[in-house]
């Protein structure tokens, strides 16, 4: 019996593989990118967006991606503090003794810091995991909320926001149906976004 081996390829390109790899790094990169399109159907943004360089750092880091959650969290906790605040005393559940127009001016600016860093860093955790959030149902329904809440904003800007001195004398139905409405929203938002981490996509 002769010693003849059988020769058994390192690595076979899948279907629509690109050609040319020549090298072990290569060879991997292109099984990567290859299956990228196989799987997206040609290329889906969020495939593109997934194998970038930030996306890749932060999602394999040691520290970015909790450094980046913890960030959004805190900012979370920032606005949703000063938001509660506010539509607390549109309903007139809280600081009654306080004006209005001075418990808006006071928490503007901490409003303002909280909601660009949590723009900022939802903004990065989308970029780092875009794959998995299209996949995810509480992601969309997160997403709906926050469009939502800027129908809300215009809607009740001119009668409500715009000028909060007019309910230093006294708070309008229209301020407390803002100010209820707010919290609904907010509320389904931070609830949706919680539950993005345990939707079954997160396992496929």
């Amino acid at each position: 019996m002769s010693d003849v081996g059988v020769a058994v390829p390192l690595y076979t390109p899948p279907p629509g593989s690109p050609p040319g790899c020549p090298t072990i790094v290569s060879q991997i990169r292109c099984c990567y990118v290859a299956g990228a399109l196989v799987r997206g159907g040609g290329g889906r943004p969020h495939d593109w967006v997934q194998s970038t360089s930030l996306s890749v750092a932060i999602r394999e880091g040691g520290l970015p991606y909790p450094v980046i959650g913890g960030l959004h969290l805190l900012s979370i906790a920032l606005f949703g503090g000063m938001l509660l605040v506010n539509d607390l005393r549109f309903l007139g559940w809280a600081l009654k003794s306080r004006n209005v127009s001075d418990i808006w001016y006071l928490t503007l600016p901490w409003k303002r810091l909280g909601f660009l860093v949590l723009v900022v860093t939802g903004l990065l955790l989308m970029w780092s995991e875009p794959i998995r959030l299209y996949r995810s149902p509480s992601f969309w329904v997160k997403m709906v909320l926050l469009a939502l809440v800027g129908v809300h904003a215009l809607v009740f800007r001119r009668s409500v926001y715009e000028d909060p001195e007019k309910l230093d004398a006294g708070i309008t139905p229209q301020a407390r149906l803002a100010a209820a409405i707010s919290l609904v929203l907010w509320a389904g938002i931070v609830f949706a976004g919680r539950m993005i981490a345990f939707d079954a996509s997160f396992d496929e």
